[in-house]
């Protein structure tokens, strides 16, 4: 296999050839590198920063969507948790969820696993 690291998942995944299978391991630091780059540190509540996160995410999507490949994506789970008691781990958790819940309408199947237990999750409604 070839490894690819990099944060610009959308380009390696239009690069990606049909018939092959990319994974990308992990959505989580995808986000986070998405909100390092709009200097998100410290404006966690700026609606722009929040509208520039969202537009990376329905990018991601689109490109997951257009992909020729197969494309298997492995992210973090979100929300079965304590909430974050700072801005910042809350608006990563925030965020992680939109973009589970956008790229898990976009894909087929979901399969959630946990200690090693794979639970097949029903198609989402748009």
């Amino acid at each position: 296999w070839l490894t690819v690291e990099t944060v610009d998942v959308a380009s390696a995944l239009h690069n990606a050839r049909a018939g092959t299978v990319v994974l990308v391991d992990c959505i989580g630091l995808w986000l986070t590198a998405l909100l390092d780059s709009v200097k998100a540190w410290g404006r966690e509540t700026d609606e722009e920063v929040r509208a520039q996160a969202m537009a990376g995410i329905e990018a991601l999507a689109e490109s997951v969507r257009a992909c020729r490949a197969s494309v298997i994506l492995v992210t973090n789970e979100v929300g079965m948790d304590l909430v974050p008691a700072d801005p910042g781990g809350r608006l990563f958790r925030d965020l992680l969820g939109i973009t589970n819940a956008r790229l898990a309408s976009t894909c087929e199947p979901v399969t959630l696993v946990i200690a090693g237990r794979a639970l097949d999750l029903p198609r989402s409604t748009p």
